[in-house]
């Protein structure tokens, strides 16, 4: 099984639960994460929630004056199946956080590379020309007291793509997934 998407939608993450209702659910899974440019956390949270059958801490949102606790609640029974997420030096925010909260807590094994850091609670604001400034207002904190901010994803199997290969019409860093999840 394949899934990628590229955003974490806001509030909307049907199409990505739909795609993980339709596959089956002890089957490999392969979540291709790379150039994903991140979206919302209750989306995140919404997607994660169907890899696990207890309720789990994902992170905590913490500012100058207050920290938030953020859970994951799982609605029913989970994908069993082994599960990879590919990152890359384009996967940020939201992307980030999924992919640390899967790695810290055992659902799914990181494959990739690093991840550049790019994880901060933000608010957004509309400007007189219509743009939106978005001002970090907060860090997100995992159990572990961690962050990513400035350090990114360390992927658990570090796996450079190789650009040649791809050139040929071999995705390096896809067919590893493919061939670890093979091996399990």
């Amino acid at each position: 099984n394949y899934l990628r998407f590229n955003v974490f939608r806001p509030e909307q993450p049907e199409a990505v639960l739909s795609a993980l209702e339709r596959i089956n659910q002890s089957m490999p899974l392969v979540i291709d994460l790379r150039g994903n440019n991140g979206g919302s956390v209750a989306a995140t949270l919404e997607i994660i929630s169907r890899f696990t059958s207890q309720t789990l801490l994902a992170f905590s949102r913490v500012s100058r004056t207050d920290r938030e606790a953020f859970f994951i609640e799982p609605p029913g029974p989970a994908y069993t199946g082994n599960t990879v997420i590919l990152v890359d030096e384009m996967s940020i925010s939201a992307a980030e956080n999924f992919a640390a909260i899967m790695q810290k807590t055992g659902l799914a094994t990181v494959m990739g590379v690093q991840t550049p850091g790019q994880l901060l609670w933000g608010e957004g604001f509309m400007l007189d020309d219509g743009s939106i400034a978005v001002i970090p207002v907060a860090q997100i904190i995992y159990p572990d007291e961690s962050n990513l901010e400035g350090l990114g994803v360390t992927p658990d199997i570090v796996v450079p793509l190789d650009k040649q290969q791809l050139h040929q019409g071999t995705d390096s860093q896809l067919q590893r997934a493919i061939d670890f999840l093979s091996a399990r």
